[in-house]
């Protein structure tokens, strides 16, 4: 099981298994609740999150969590240990769901680079280009470009009459 405590709270668990029919690592999302911030209150709700499982006698032979706080580590262990959650031969490992991130977040920084005010990357550019469309569509930019189309007689051919009274209409530029 990975788990992670996030903001206001929030516990997020995602169970990983060996399928031995489809010869493959499965997962799936569990859930995410709310908890406290203990390593008791998160062992309670990993034991509410198995029970909505169905599957008798349910036992986790490992899980990955953050490395600091609690419902975290040894703590975390021994509290699954009380409420007959784990394994005996139970491993942990700290920051799992992070290193998935960082598998995802490292090369799309490489091939597009970093974000932030005054760079010049492709992301900064993708970021730009969805700007001036929302504001194109539904900004301040859209009602200036209304009144122009509007001052220039501008219409659309095809469209019935209650549009062609409306405000201009642009279509949006495809962008993908």
């Amino acid at each position: 099981m990975n788990c992670d405590k996030g903001q206001n709270d929030a516990f997020i668990k995602i169970l990983s298994w060996w399928s031995k029919e489809k010869q493959k690592v499965k997962t799936a999302f569990l859930d995410i609740d709310k908890t406290g911030g203990t390593s008791e209150e998160c062992a309670r709700a990993i034991q509410f999150s198995a029970g909505r499982l169905s599957i008798e006698d349910f036992i986790y032979a490992g899980a990955t969590t953050d490395s600091g706080g609690g419902g975290v580590g040894a703590s975390l262990e021994r509290e699954l240990r009380l409420l007959h959650l784990i394994d005996i031969y139970y491993l942990k490992k700290f920051c799992g769901m992070h290193i998935v991130q960082l598998t995802f977040c490292t090369p799309c920084q490489k091939v597009l680079g970093m974000n932030g005010l005054d760079s010049r990357s492709a992301l900064q550019a993708v970021f730009q280009i969805y700007y001036i469309q929302s504001e194109t569509e539904t900004g301040k930019y859209s009602r200036i470009l209304s009144h122009i189309c509007a001052e220039k007689g501008l219409t659309l051919k095809g469209m019935d009459d209650d549009i062609k009274n409306a405000d201009c209409i642009m279509p949006s530029p495809v962008l993908t």
